[in-house]
């Protein structure tokens, strides 16, 4: 008996998104424990995408060319040989009225637009009368989510976002300090930037980015102590994170991806790719992150406002080496039993009631 799941992605592939990597990294964990059907917006074959995202993708690739709609009448077509539709694509709520089987949707964020906000009241409607489970990927998220929806609570469960083992193969650790991401407003690149002219005695690199963002913010950098390295791919990951010692994530409390505020519920994949890693991280003190993360633990949290805090916690991871190692071995554990794609593929199926030993591959 095999667990059979489509999973509905509006996200391209390959693309520098985090939604991509999120699917990609999903699909593959799943497969280990079901049979799934990916369906994406692939511009490039199987093997290309799999070798840009740096590990084999068992899930067969269901792709349409006409679209949106294309792809939804595709998914459409597959609902009669699976039991369970995961998806984070609003459209696809509307397979809710022709399915009968388990129906997964996960929230990141709760919904801008008044069509999804519509489609969300639809799915809760539908609910009633449907096997409907809600993931949440924090906690903050699921408590909003109930207050403005009404969801009832035992149809939610929060699963942070996760990160694969990265084997960092050249620990050289030429910089002091690193920050790998997008430069999105309220991601914290200006916190580098800041740090950077502060401090021009430590050393630092930043991966990510656009040029022309690139090119804006090494003209703010007041010393010779910056190196922008640009966007990595995912499968060369681990060539980065050897780079450096320190891991800085300073998010601001608002996050913005597109027109949307994510910055309240935001479970970014690269805390956790710090943690694969065994990066000592100083990280902002906001409530999302605190779901993970223990001040003085495994890592060290610093107010947004503050400055003084962050160049205080710089300092003290480099002065002490006992320190970095204390923080960077207590999060690596902890991502080794909480946070991996696989062990959150493994809980989201649990979640649902299945027994995997009830299911072969």
């Amino acid at each position: 008996m095999t667990l059979k799941v489509l999973y509905c992605a509006a996200c391209v592939l390959p693309s520098q998104s985090a939604s991509s990597v999120h699917a990609y990294n999903m699909t593959a964990s799943l497969s280990k424990y079901s049979q799934v059907v990916f369906s994406g917006r692939f511009l490039s074959t199987k093997p290309e995408i799999e070798k840009i995202y740096g590990g084999k993708n068992p899930s067969y690739f269901l792709t349409s060319r006409w679209g949106a709609f294309g792809q939804l009448l595709s998914c459409f077509f597959k609902l009669n040989s699976v039991d369970v539709v995961y998806t984070r694509w609003y459209a696809s709520i509307f397979l809710l009225f022709f399915f009968r089987g388990y129906f997964v949707f996960e929230f990141h964020a709760l919904p801008e637009r008044s069509l999804n906000r519509l489609l969300v009241r639809v799915m809760r409607f539908l609910a009633k009368s449907r096997s409907v489970s809600i993931v949440c990927i924090s906690e903050e998220l699921k408590n909003d989510l109930v207050a403005s929806y009404e969801f009832s609570d035992s149809r939610i469960s929060v699963h942070h976002d996760a990160a694969n083992c990265i084997r960092v193969t050249d620990q050289n650790e030429v910089y002091d300090v690193g920050y790998v991401g997008s430069f999105k407003r309220g991601k914290g690149v200006e916190r580098v930037v800041e740090l950077a002219n502060r401090m021009p005695n430590v050393s630092y690199v930043v991966f990510g980015g656009e040029p022309f963002e690139i090119d804006h913010y090494r003209k703010l950098i007041k010393h010779n102590n910056v190196e922008f390295l640009g966007f990595i791919d995912p499968a060369n990951i681990d060539s980065c994170y050897g780079a450096f010692k320190i891991a800085l994530l300073p998010n601001y409390p608002d996050v913005f991806i597109g027109k949307g505020n994510i910055g309240k519920w935001t479970s970014p994949m690269k805390l956790f790719e710090y943690m694969a890693t065994k990066k000592a991280i100083v990280c902002t003190d906001l409530p999302v992150f605190k779901e993970v993360l223990s001040d003085g633990v495994d890592a060290l949290l610093c107010d947004s406002g503050s400055l003084d805090q962050w160049v205080s916690a710089i300092n003290s991871l480099l002065s002490n080496e006992s320190l970095r190692h204390y923080c960077s071995e207590n999060a690596h554990l902890k991502f080794k039993s909480e946070y991996t794609w696989d062990s959150r593929a493994k809980a989201v199926v649990n979640s649902l009631g299945y027994r995997l030993s009830d299911f072969s591959k």
